[in-house]
Parts: C-alpha cells; structure tokens; sequence
C-alpha cells in the first residue's frame, strides 16, 4: 500500500563525519609552514599554546592562507526520504553522492507530497487513483519479466530515496546560501536547512575553542542562509521576502502565485514546529503574514492571465483536455 507523506517533515537528516574538534589541529599542522620563514612555529598542536592561536587567528582574518581550512576537509551527510525530485536538484550542486540503488530491486511506493497538493482533496483523489494505475502497470512490467532497470520507469517521480552526501566546506556553504532562497527552491531548501542545523549542532558541543572560532568563521548563518531578494529565477518574484510587495529591483511578472504554495504552508509549519530552521527574518515574516491574513489578503507580483502562469501554459499543451477533440473519456 501506497504512503503518502504529509509534506517534507518525515525528511531525516545526519552529520555522520566532520573534523570536530580536530579542525584547528588539522588546519594548523598542515598550514604551519605557510607561516612567515623566519618564525619557525611548533609541529603538533596545542590548544592552549599562543602560537597555534596566532595561526588560527590569522587564517581567519585573511592575513595567512586560508585554503586547508577551506578545502582540506569535508561534511558528510546522511540524507533519508527526499524525493527522486529533490534529488535530480541536490545532484546538481557541488558534492560527492551515494544514492541508494534502486535499478534491480522492486520499487517501493513511497511518497513525498508538497502541502499544497496534499491538502488538495481532489488532487490527491485523482493522485491516489493514478498511482494506483501505475501499480498495476509496474505489476504487470514485473511478471512479464521486464527488466528492472526499465519497469522502474513506470512510477511517480515523487518517489523517495535515501542517499549520503559529502562536501567541502566552501561547496557546501554556497549551496546552502543558494538553496535556502525560499524564492527558489522548497524540498532541497528543507533540507540544507536541515544540514545547517546539524553543523551548527554539531559546533554547539566542540570544546575546542580554536575549532570552534573556526566552524563559526566557515558555516554561519550570513553565509548559508538567504533571506533576502532572489532576482534571478521568476518563481516567486521575492515575493516570499517582500510580502508581494513591488520591488524596484525586480521588474518581471511571478510565474506562480507564493500563497497557494505548498512551501508557505512548510515555513508556517516550521515556524510552530521547527523555529530552529527559520532566520530571525523569517520568524518575523511568517508570524507577520499570518496576522495580514487574519484581516486582509496578502499581495502577490503574480497575475493568473500570464500566458507563462502554468494555468494557461498547459492549455498549450495536446494532453490538455480542451485539445482531445472532444472526448469525454480522456
């Protein structure tokens, strides 16, 4: 039987490996001898020891190379129950992947369903419906002895699948600045969000405080999360960050209206249940649109008669029912 997540929340994120403690050793034993030739400085590291915090200090200020401690490490994650949708999204990104293999194995049928369709109940009754079909189908592939490799492509794409992921420190505050748009993105967003915690969890238990002035330096709010205007896409428009408000810095139409958005419907969730995940920004925005909405309509830059609304771009398309010559049936 089917299973239908409720959104991103059933979604399991794990640090599994990291420098820890370790990071200011490892950064100061290999970056000593970039140290200035005329001052030899000790081989092994010492918390406590005010040359080993001169390095450290200056890596961190730009005056000495910063490279190991940018580079010479790496965060590995393990990442549970994303869907084969976000995964297309987070491969994309800068990182060493291992994903679950799913080419000899039957498919599970397990889900992960945006807010806003699960919420649908129309929806989701033709959703439920569908995939019952291709549970057929797939049955059918199977006891005809299709190949596994090719029966997996009757499916759902918002299948789940479990994967680890590995990244440099530098790869992964970029991805996280650049996925926590909420402008942008909505699954693969929940999860960075997820993985920034865990580092920050993480550096939260450090007793080090060489690595710990270190880990604060490379993963920190300023450079993993983005609250701010996303002008690049037209998703949203920023209309997440501006409340729908006109901006002068954004002159195009939004393709999609943000208060109909599943991910809305994730930040309110996360903002009574996973504040953690949210900036201060957020907080203020989310808690701020629920009291507009107790009295008003929130603003959107989107318009429902764009032709690139995908209301009126699907019409386009030959599967639209209005292009079926008429059939009933279809």
């Amino acid at each position: 039987m089917a299973t239908y997540h409720k959104g991103f929340k059933d979604i399991e994120v794990r640090l599994i490996n990291c420098d820890g403690n370790d990071l200011a050793k490892h950064v100061y034993e290999f970056g000593r001898l970039s140290h200035d030739y005329n001052e030899v400085l000790p081989e092994c590291y010492d918390e406590n020891d005010t040359n080993c915090t001169k390095l450290i200090d200056k890596i961190i200020a730009g005056t000495t190379l910063p490279k190991y401690a940018m580079q010479g490490h790496r965060l590995d994650f393990e990442i549970k129950g994303i869907s084969r949708i976000c995964l297309a999204q987070l491969t994309r990104d800068h990182a060493i992947f291992a994903s679950q293999g799913g080419g000899v194995y039957p498919l599970t049928e397990d889900f992960n369903i945006p807010l806003s369709i699960y919420n649908n109940p129309k929806v989701m009754e033709l959703l439920k419906k569908g995939q019952y079909y291709l549970e057929l189908a797939y049955q059918a592939a199977a006891e005809a002895e299709i190949p596994a490799l090719e029966a997996r492509y009757i499916g759902l794409h918002c299948q789940t699948i479990s994967l680890t992921a590995s990244y440099l420190p530098t790869d992964f505050t970029r991805s996280c600045y650049s996925r926590t748009s909420s402008n942008f993105c909505d699954e693969c967003n929940y999860i960075y969000r997820k993985m920034y915690a865990e580092v920050k969890a993480m550096v939260s238990k450090l007793t080090d405080e060489n690595s710990i002035k270190l880990w604060n330096w490379l993963v920190n709010e300023h450079n993993c999360m983005n609250d701010g205007l996303y002008t690049r896409e037209r998703l949203y428009n920023s209309d997440f960050t501006t409340l729908g408000e006109p901006n002068d810095k954004i002159t195009t139409i939004a393709i999609n209206d943000w208060r109909k958005s599943g991910w809305k419907l994730e930040l309110e969730r996360m903002y009574n249940e996973e504040p953690y995940l949210l900036t201060d920004k957020e907080l203020y925005l989310v808690e701020l649109w629920t009291k507009i909405e107790k009295t008003g309509e929130l603003k959107t830059t989107y318009k429902s008669d764009n032709p690139e609304s995908l209301c009126n771009a699907i019409k386009k398309m030959p599967y639209y029912k209005e292009h079926r010559n008429g059939s009933k049936d279809d």
